[in-house]
């Protein structure tokens, strides 16, 4: 028979209701996060100002954390974090801050639970439920001396292994289950909160090993004695308190551990679930669906919030790199598709929210036309709490004997923009020389590039690969990557994600893919048939070809124009303003040669107000990338800037180089990389997009190398900002 609720469990269920019509975005803080902070900020408005970063933003729900095996707080059931160990007092700043707050009489969580209520937050407490944290150091301070002096109640007793989840407390234990209801029931006593979760994933093992699933009902009637508990303190208190609970991301394996959140949600048990991983990495194939799927009509009334943490592994044993901003969207665009609009953001204050590569996600939050407008980073992860028979997901590492696939899940198709496959390779013999292409959903890429950052990506990559697709190729959903090795020895790919790039809400209004003749170009481009003064060459129409998809600037040695060199200069007849820009083209392979793709102004005299000139890249061979702005209205200044793209040879190889230009400030980038960002004051009128190869002395030892060589580029694009579309 399921739980009946009382008064207080139907006004529970009301609100959860009403409550799971509106999306929510949670954030948590950690039971050591604020601690650390500095003794000068002990204070009851130091607390309150630090709720105070969340109010105006797209947080809803604050959960707070008050216990690992010890609580933060003085407790009457439980050790304090600054008690004795060993006979001596931990000096951790955690203890030494947590003991001066309650020196001074002040209760951290009645503070934000306060706080947060005047700034319109939903408080929660979180309470994990079996931290093992360090368990194999002696005496260290996060643990218990009650933990200490009974491993017989650890799931192995005694254990000697060194495999933390074995040192855990066994549920299955009467005395444990008691223990952890008394810091339970005085939680409830003590405070006040909207909610408060069960956190069954610090540290995801609480049953006898190999005993989980029969075990299951144990772990059912726990939570059954904590929901009698809330709705008691519900009733004292005159208003819902609603119960989470915390469990893997899927919800068979889930069951298979004992912590079935389908049944608990079924027995009227829990109000909310939230589906995630433990830590090792996020989830970025969460079945949401399946959890509804399994929950049935109750799915509209007990919401399952996928959650992430801050970090993410491409395999088992591999290490772990901080989430970026991309890959929560990335993240959420996925989940969102399979039916989640709420989110859970686990360890995310431990990034800095405070500064603009977080911020975001707290003022905008994971809302469909923030994610779909956005970059977004699929990578391929892995579920890392499963039963020992049950799959976790690993797609990673891979050989390149033949070819292999990956199945990565997207979200919704994108419209706009660029979609690209990422692989990162390990270090091995061969990597570099090895040569691949790619397919996404049996479609051959439009071209590939060698990345700069390989240790950006997982895995301890050390060579990294991107393939390039129009985004009509991808899919809804799961989209198959197939990665074909073309020459080489066999390699091991230890990273592969899906990047999707909708260029920050730009759309493709200018475009000159050179796949016609040479005849062609005077539809578009203007050109230079002359003498440069300025330069050791003459520019002519006809030193500018395109020939097999490429247009082609030829460097000859012939005396033309009063000039011992020839080269070719064109400029698009249609000027732009603001915008992205981009250019896939490698140098002419010498020395002396000016290889550029630019903006500038055309027109009037050094007089005339407004012009200017953005150098998005000046190429000097082999390997120098040059970003300039000019002013050339009135007085003469310019701002440079040189970037060596290391290990590169950009006379063999293409790369796009690319410039976002807004009123205010200017970004350059090399493929898809920020390298540079500078705000300007000049740059705000009409201005021609410009190819041109040159000839001059401050490129290098201008030598007959030069005959012959060409500037050859693969295609121009220009986007422009066009507002966010929501698809009907």
């Amino acid at each position: 028979m399921g739980h009946r609720p009382g008064l207080m469990g139907v006004l529970c269920g009301i609100a959860i209701s009403c409550q799971a019509q509106r999306p929510m975005l949670i954030i948590n803080e950690d039971n050591d996060h604020y601690f650390k902070k500095s003794a000068n900020a002990m204070t009851v408005a130091d607390l309150q100002a630090y709720i105070d970063s969340f109010a105006d933003t797209k947080v809803t729900h604050f959960f707070m954390c008050p216990n690992g095996q010890r609580t933060s707080y003085r407790s009457a059931v439980h050790e304090a974090i600054w008690d004795e160990v060993g006979g001596t007092m931990p000096t951790n700043i955690w203890c030494v801050n947590a003991k001066l707050l309650h020196d001074k009489g002040i209760d951290p969580y009645q503070v934000w639970i306060t706080r947060c209520r005047e700034k319109k937050i939903s408080p929660w407490l979180t309470l994990r439920m079996n931290d093992v944290h360090f368990v194999t150091v002696t005496n260290y301070f996060r643990n218990t001396n009650y933990w200490r002096t009974h491993p017989e109640l650890w799931r192995v007793p005694h254990a000697k292994s060194g495999n933390w989840t074995d040192y855990a407390f066994d549920y299955s234990k009467e005395e444990v289950r008691a223990y952890h209801l008394a810091l339970v029931r005085e939680l409830l006593d003590r405070y006040d909160p909207d909610g408060l979760e069960l956190d069954w994933m610090r540290f995801c093992y609480h049953l006898t090993p190999g005993k989980e699933k029969e075990q299951a009902p144990i772990l059912t009637e726990f939570t059954r004695q904590v929901r009698k508990l809330a709705d008691a303190a519900a009733a004292k208190r005159g208003h819902a308190i609603r119960l989470a609970a915390r469990v893997p991301s899927d919800p068979d394996a889930a069951a298979g551990l004992g912590m079935d959140g389908v049944w608990w949600a079924k027995q009227g048990l829990v109000d909310l679930l939230v589906a995630s991983p433990f830590f090792s990495t996020s989830d970025f194939d969460i079945p949401v669906e399946l959890w509804r799927e399994r929950l049935g009509a109750l799915s509209a009334k007990v919401p399952v919030i996928p959650a992430i943490d801050n970090g993410i592994s491409p395999y088992p044993g591999a290490p772990r790199l901080d989430n970026d901003l991309a890959t929560y969207y990335g993240w959420a665009a996925a989940l969102r598709q399979r039916g989640a609009v709420s989110f859970y953001l686990f360890n995310t204050v431990y990034h800095p929210i405070d500064k603009p590569s977080y911020r975001p996600l707290l003022d905008k939050g994971l809302e469909e036309n923030v994610v779909q407008s956005s970059l977004r980073r699929y990578p391929a992860a892995y579920r890392d709490t499963v039963p020992h028979d049950f799959p976790n997901g690993a797609q990673l590492p891979k050989t390149t004997d033949k070819t292999v696939t990956f199945e990565i899940p997207i979200g919704r198709k994108p419209t706009s923009g660029k979609v690209a496959a990422i692989i990162g390779l390990a270090e091995k013999k061969g990597v570099k020389d090895a040569a691949f292409s790619a397919r996404l959903n049996g479609q051959n890429a439009s071209f590939n590039t060698e990345l700069v950052s390989p240790k950006k990506y997982g895995g301890k990559a050390a060579r990294a690969l991107r393939f390039e697709f129009s985004p009509e190729v991808a899919r809804s959903g799961p989209n198959v990557v197939e990665i074909v090795p073309v020459n080489g020895a066999p390699q091991q790919i230890v990273w592969a994600e899906i990047e999707v790039d909708p260029m920050h809400g730009y759309r493709l209004v200018w475009q000159d893919e050179f796949n016609g003749k040479t005849a062609d170009l005077p539809a578009k481009w203007d050109s230079q048939n002359g003498p440069s003064g300025h330069i050791l060459c003459s520019r002519w129409r006809e030193n500018a070809v395109v020939t097999n998809g490429l247009c082609r600037l030829l460097n000859k040695k012939e005396t033309r124009g009063g000039q011992a060199w020839t080269s070719a200069s064109l400029w698009t007849k249609q000027p732009f303003t603001y915008g992205y820009y981009e250019c896939r083209y490698r140098y002419g392979a010498a020395t002396g040669l000016n290889n550029s793709f630019w903006l500038m102004t055309r027109g009037g005299t050094t007089n005339t107000p407004g012009r200017f000139e953005i150098d998005i890249n000046e190429g000097h061979h082999p390997d120098s990338v040059n970003m300039n702005i000019h002013n050339w209205s009135g007085t003469h200044w310019s701002k440079s800037r040189k970037w060596t793209a290391e290990g590169h040879n950009l006379s063999q190889e293409f790369h796009v180089y690319g410039l976002e230009w807004s009123e205010t400030e200017l970004v350059w980038f090399f493929d898809g990389q920020e390298i540079r960002r500078e705000a300007h004051t000049i740059c705000r009128g009409p201005a021609p997009v410009f190819l041109s190869s040159a000839i001059i002395k401050w490129a290098g030892p201008v030598t007959d190398q030069i005959d012959g060589t060409a500037m050859e580029v693969d295609y121009v694009r220009v986007y422009q900002r066009q507002p966010y579309e929501r698809q009907k």
